[in-house]
């Protein structure tokens, strides 16, 4: 006589082996079992971005010094990247990327804005660290990382990972 954990062991692996593999539209996988691990395929962001509101900051630069304001501005959801002037800074939304001639993001409570276009810290000796406010490619989720484990039942949350 075999244990019921042994017969049961018995019973769902010779299921496992009639399991149809169905490839299904997305939107009609909610409520289903995964068959398989899931991996990331990209980088989540795929580019630095902005944790807050603020402005592109070089920690290169003199906190005493005023910095003329460029022009352009990235905001969350624009993914195009242009040429922005390593000796001006740019507004950054929350979410958008921070190019690369900035090291940093310094929130826009902590800036006075003049009216001729240039801005200048509020307080001079405030500590700025390289890589603040900033969030770094693939820090949500990482390109080949697992993100939905093998027999998990979907809900929207893995759907909206899927997609």
């Amino acid at each position: 006589m075999i244990s019921v954990e042994h017969a049961k062991s018995i019973i769902l692996d010779s299921l496992k082996k009639f399991k149809p593999h169905n490839n299904m539209p997305i939107l009609n996988a909610l409520n289903q079992t995964l068959d398989e691990d899931v991996y990331s395929k990209i980088n989540i962001p795929s580019l630095p971005t902005s944790t807050r509101d603020g402005y592109g900051w070089n920690t290169k630069w003199d906190k005493n010094s005023k910095v003329k304001s460029s022009k352009m501005s990235n905001y969350a959801g624009i993914s195009t990247i242009c040429n922005f002037n390593p000796d001006k800074t740019a507004y950054i939304s929350t979410g958008g990327i921070v190019p690369e001639v900035y090291d940093s993001v310094i929130m826009v409570e902590d800036i006075i804005e003049h009216e001729n276009g240039e801005i200048e810290l509020k307080n001079k000796e405030m500590e700025i660290k390289s890589r603040q406010y900033i969030r770094e490619i693939g820090s949500d989720i990482s390109k080949g990382e697992l993100i939905i484990k093998k027999n998990t039942v979907l809900n929207s949350i893995h759907i909206s990972l899927l997609a």
